[in-house]
């Protein structure tokens, strides 16, 4: 086997690789996306639970001003048989008018809550159920997070074997020259083919001198332009 096939056989690994990575991490966002549809189903869920706790409390403290309030009227009311004159008789009933028609808003406002809290029951119980449902789905989710995984990284670990062999079977240089320009290139291919004497990496046209040694496949060469290792494609 030439240099430059050992490169290439290295170089398909690498591509199967970095195909299986990039499917190793889908397989993962299978779950984190729907974590995220849950997580903000439950901050809703709070959120709306933390207001009904706070309506609760509205609507007792609504109750309890309609007793207070009750209880002035009631007050008020007999102070009426104790009146020395007619004035202040008619201080009274306009005090019991008044106090009556706060006392109306105030069980106005109480019915109001009352009706509130039905509605809130049905709110509440439409978003435990869609929090139930995408818990489900996330269950269901992992599972094929979990099933892809497990899939993909026992790919992985064959190619990681088949890499190693490759790696033993090349040139110790070439190799080395091979890593550094796949770390330079960030996850794309490190080899590039030349097909009518353009780098398919970079599209530059490659020197005539370098292109009769690429085709004798006999040298490894580089491009200039995009440092890619070349080859020569028929």
């Amino acid at each position: 086997m030439s240099d430059i096939d050992a490169l290439l056989k290295l170089g398909d690994v690498d591509r199967r690789l970095i195909d299986a990575r990039r499917r190793r991490a889908q397989a993962v966002g299978l779950a984190a996306t729907q974590e995220a549809r849950v997580a903000d189903a439950q901050r809703a869920l709070d959120g709306f639970r933390d207001k009904t706790k706070a309506a609760v409390l509205e609507t007792k403290r609504l109750e309890a001003d309609v007793k207070a309030k009750q209880a002035e009227i009631d007050k008020t009311t007999g102070n009426l048989n104790t009146c020395k004159n007619n004035d202040d008789y008619k201080m009274l009933l306009k005090s019991i008018e008044t106090k009556k028609v706060e006392l109306g808003d105030l069980e106005m406002k109480v019915l109001e809550a009352y009706e509130a809290t039905d509605k809130r029951a049905a709110d509440e119980k439409e978003l435990t159920a869609r929090k139930k449902l995408l818990d489900a789905e996330l269950a269901s989710a992992k599972g094929r997070s979990a099933e892809a995984t497990s899939k993909v990284d026992k790919e992985l670990a064959e190619l990681a074997a088949e890499r190693k062999a490759a790696v033993t079977g090349a040139n110790t240089e070439h190799v080395a020259l091979y890593e550094r320009v796949l770390e330079a290139q960030k996850g794309q291919p490190a080899i590039a083919a030349v097909v009518k004497d353009m780098c398919q990496g970079c599209f530059i046209k490659i020197r005539p001198e370098q292109v009769s040694l690429i085709r004798g496949g006999k040298s490894v060469e580089t491009c200039f332009n995009c440092q890619r290792i070349l080859f020569h494609q028929t």
